[in-house]
């Protein structure tokens, strides 16, 4: 600290030379020098002020601030940006920016540097979606600011960079929820349509064979009535067995299903289905019925599963169709046999899929969808299963039951028949 005439103090800088003579300091000839430094250590006590301001602000940011001078390499490095990338101040300062970013985004960067040079001092560019690298390799979506400014000849860079991976998550969230309600939307306009349809045959049926017996019946013959009676008669059942099925798909798949396993006797079974289905069917030959096997399910859903078969086969196999029932080690075997023309390869992962239809896409739905699916899915609760084969130019669709021990016993599994 210096002092002038007047007690005026200062900043000092004081600097001594001696003249040496034969070696020996000349003490009496030493020269001091005194400069006044305070300007430049009121400089530099402003400088040391606006860095740790800078510093304090940087800090204070929930974003990670970054910026670069010379060659691309750190001088700015905010716990923020620790917090981001993993990477220590001390160990961040210096490093090349390219290191918190993958290899293929790194000329992306450079070019946005480039941009970011030619835009106006002190201005930030828009936000740009990039892949930030942490310092353990892990890859993340991040957003990205540039900005960058000049002191004299030199160019610096910032960044201001956010963490989008929540809200990518997010994001991809929101499109899978969008995709699913959209999904939810299509499948119950196509159930509703498929609904009226399946409905509307049957019961356009039912009301012209009424309506003709309760205007015509006098002038009828008996023949004529039965035959009438016996069409009203199948179209009710097959009605019964539509809502049957709706029972059933409208259930969650974690629900249980009523049932009671019991012995069942499959031909009996099967011949009572056909018999039922074939109550006034006009321009079918009926299915052929070979074998016999006792399984262990439930009677009435093991006739829904039969008759969801064996009406499949009607509407999509043509030619002649058969049913083969044989006893195989501990199962019982039911396979229905068409001539047809099978499904179509890119429908056959997802037969048993709820809505599935295995006519063309371009034709109406001729069904709701849900008897192959229902169909499985009550197989397997009888513990059971349901596939489906194309082999030697036929269509086959088995169905597999515990072979029966004797006894009906109750499935915990599947819960008793409601009343």
């Amino acid at each position: 600290m210096g002092s002038t005439l007047d007690g005026r103090q200062f900043n000092a800088l004081m600097r001594w030379s001696m003249r040496t003579v034969d070696a020996d300091i000349d003490a009496s000839r030493t020269t001091t020098s005194v400069t006044d430094i305070t300007d430049l250590r009121r400089s530099r006590d402003a400088v040391s002020a606006a860095d740790m301001r800078l510093r304090a602000f940087a800090d204070s940011s929930p974003n990670a601030m970054v910026a670069t001078g010379a060659a691309g390499r750190i001088i700015l490095w905010n716990r923020a940006a620790v917090a981001m990338f993993g990477y220590e101040e001390a160990e961040a300062l210096g490093m090349p920016v390219g290191r918190i970013m993958p290899d293929r985004f790194r000329t992306a960067h450079t070019e946005a540097m480039k941009h970011a040079e030619t835009a106006p001092c002190s201005r930030v560019v828009n936000p740009a979606r990039l892949v930030g690298l942490r310092r353990d390799g892990s890859e993340f979506p991040l957003d990205v600011s540039l900005g960058s400014w000049r002191v004299e000849d030199r160019i610096f860079h910032s960044a201001i960079l956010q963490d989008k991976t929540s809200r990518a998550l997010l994001e991809g969230e929101v499109t899978l929820r969008t995709a699913q309600l959209e999904e939810l939307v299509r499948l119950k306009d196509q159930l509703i349509a498929s609904v009226s349809h399946e409905l509307r045959t049957p019961l356009t049926a039912i009301a012209g064979m009424a309506d003709l017996l309760a205007t015509h019946g006098h002038s009828l013959t008996e023949a004529e009535v039965d035959e009438m009676i016996a069409t009203v008669a199948s179209e009710a059942f097959y009605l019964s067995d539509i809502v049957d099925d709706l029972l059933v798909g409208a259930r969650p798949a974690s629900d249980d299903i009523a049932a009671l396993i019991e012995q069942v006797d499959l031909t009996a079974e099967t011949t009572m289905a056909i018999d039922r289905m074939w109550m006034g069917r006009k321009g079918h030959v009926r299915p052929v019925v070979n074998g016999s096997a006792i399984g262990s399910g439930d009677a009435f859903r093991t006739s829904q599963i039969i008759r969801n078969l064996v009406s499949n086969a009607i509407r999509h196999g043509g030619g002649l169709i058969h049913v083969e029932i044989a006893e195989a080690g501990p199962v019982a075997r039911l396979s229905v046999h068409d001539s047809g023309t099978g499904v179509p390869e890119q429908v056959a992962s997802r037969l048993f899929e709820p809505f599935v239809h295995t006519a063309s896409p371009t034709r109406a739905p001729a069904s709701v969808g849900l008897g192959l699916s229902i169909s499985r899915r009550l197989a397997r609760a009888m513990g059971g299963d349901l596939i489906y084969l194309r082999e030697d130019g036929e269509t086959i669709f088995t169905l597999t039951l515990p072979a029966a021990v004797g006894g009906a016993q109750p499935n915990a599994n599947i819960g008793t028949r409601a009343a």
